[in-house]
């Protein structure tokens, strides 16, 4: 056992760490109607919904568009009628 316990921590010792900065990105998307045409960021971007797209999907897609350049910015995405 102790063999074990000694190739494990010189395994362990030979394992590079990756210190890559944790970025946040905050955003809310509103959903007050059942059936939006799009929705618009408060920066001024608007996100069509596509053909056949659920809600769900079109308030998914704007979450991975959230802008991460400015971080500490809550970004708000409103819906479009």
């Amino acid at each position: 056992m102790s063999n074990l316990k000694n190739r494990l921590a010189t395994l362990e010792s030979k394992t590079p760490v990756k210190n890559e900065p944790i970025r946040i990105c905050w955003f809310t998307v509103h959903s007050l109607t059942d059936d939006p045409i799009g929705y618009e960021s408060d920066c001024g971007a608007i996100i069509n919904r596509l053909p056949d797209e659920s809600v769900q999907g079109l308030m998914d897609r704007c979450g991975g568009l959230a802008n991460w350049e400015y971080e500490g910015h809550w970004r708000v995405f409103e819906p479009i009628f």
